[in-house]
Formats: structure tokens, sequence, C-alpha cells
């Protein structure tokens, strides 16, 4: 990993678990992978998280939360505090539910906007890729969502 980073501008990390049962996956990758970014030097940081960390709505929060998401939740936690915790220029991404649907342009917001339900992977993508240039959410975690058709 050390001679993968060395010398770059930004490094991303997607890594993640695929599932709802119990993983470290996304968690541990990151906690073996922020320390080597600083250590390089690499100040640019973008790391995947969900819409779902910060989403408040009564029936998500408790009921589908603890019932089913209950273990993908706490993965996300796991991440952002690793990155939250480094010196880093994070970004956090939080999507919503993401589709491999074709790409629709992206909102991105510091809080869930109303009606944000799905996003694509493709927007997704755009959205890091333009942040990478645009270094509009540094140090914060950004909701991404699919515009509505």
């Amino acid at each position: 990993m050390r001679s993968a980073v060395r010398g770059l501008d930004a490094v991303v990390n997607v890594i993640g678990g695929g599932t709802l049962r119990r993983n470290d996956v996304a968690a541990s990758a990151t906690a073996v992978v922020v320390p080597i970014v600083e250590a390089a030097g690499v100040k640019r940081y973008i790391a995947m998280s969900a819409g779902m960390v910060a989403l408040d709505w009564p029936f998500f929060k408790y009921v589908l939360r603890p019932l089913i998401f209950r273990h993908i939740l706490a993965e996300h936690n796991r991440v952002e505090a690793i990155v939250r915790a480094s010196s880093l220029d994070w970004t956090i991404v939080r999507p919503t539910a993401l589709t491999n649907h074709p790409a629709k342009g992206y909102v991105a917001s510091l809080d869930l906007q109303p009606g944000s339900f799905i996003t694509t992977r493709a927007d997704v993508a755009a959205f890091i890729a333009d942040e990478l240039g645009a270094n509009g959410y540094v140090r914060q975690a950004a909701f991404v969502a699919s515009r509505r058709s």
C-alpha cells in the first residue's frame, strides 16, 4: 500500500462489504489505509459511507435501522470515525440507496434533501470526480442523491 499511494494527489476509498450481515471490511481497510495515506503525505482522501448514518426518520430510526441495517450502519459509523480522526483533507460521501441505473445528475448537500431516495453509482462517481477538483466538502460529510427525473 505504501508504494501504491506514494506520489498521489488523492486517495478514494469506496470499499465495502456489500452485505447486511456483520462485517468489518470497510472499517478494517480504512484503518489500514488512512495511516499509510497520512505517512505518504497525501492530503486528499474521499471515503464512502451512506446516507442512513444521519437519517432520522422515525420508521427508519426505530424499525428498519435496528432490525435490518444495524450491522451496515455500525460499519459506516466506524469508517466515519476513523476518517474524521485523521489529519487528512477528507470528504465523506453519503449516498442514499445505491442503484445501477444510468446517471441522472446528482444533488449534493450537507443535509439530506427531502425526497432523495436513490443514487445511481454513476452519479456517486461523478460527484467524487467533481469533488476532487472543487474541494467543496473538505472535512465534511456530503449527502449525494440522484436528481428526480
